[in-house]
């Protein structure tokens, strides 16, 4: 027995079939809309998307046309969360490698400091304080308590 039937025969309230009733047409219509937008032309669609598929790399465009929300976002993204303003100037340790390539005009134009921040703190500091210069632990002479000397 379906729905309408147990509501005909009294075996579910009027409250229970109006709530299912509206649950169901309200599916019905989002089934409906989503069926209406996935049987579009997408011949139109396609040619929007190739008229302004210039526009998606061009970031100056982009930012333009965004939100503050997203500007703030695209700048997370950009600098990994790491630009901060001091003494008049932008700077950051770290920026997408993708976009890299423009610190230096950046720099030249007194937009932006980038001072790379060092790749992998795994691997050791060759001199300077972090100590000598060969990596690897020292070897033993033949003598418990001489080290042989790095070159």
């Amino acid at each position: 027995m379906g729905f309408p039937e147990n509501w005909i025969t009294n075996q579910i309230s009027q409250e229970t079939y109006d709530r299912w009733h509206s649950s169901i047409n309200n599916n019905k219509r989002i089934i409906e809309g989503m069926i209406g937008r996935l049987s579009g032309d997408y011949n139109a669609t396609h040619k929007i998307l190739m008229a302004n598929v210039e526009k998606l790399t061009d970031l100056e465009f982009i930012y333009k046309n965004a939100s503050p929300l997203d500007k703030q976002e695209l700048l997370r993204v950009v600098f990994e969360r790491n630009l901060y303003y001091q003494n008049g100037m932008y700077r950051t340790p770290t920026m997408i490698d993708l976009l890299s390539h423009n610190s230096q005009i950046m720099s030249e134009k007194g937009l932006l400091i980038y001072e790379k921040k060092r790749e992998n703190f795994s691997i050791p500091l060759l001199s300077g304080e972090g100590g000598i210069r060969t990596r690897g632990t020292l070897q033993y002479t033949r003598f418990p308590s001489v080290l042989d000397r790095p070159l």
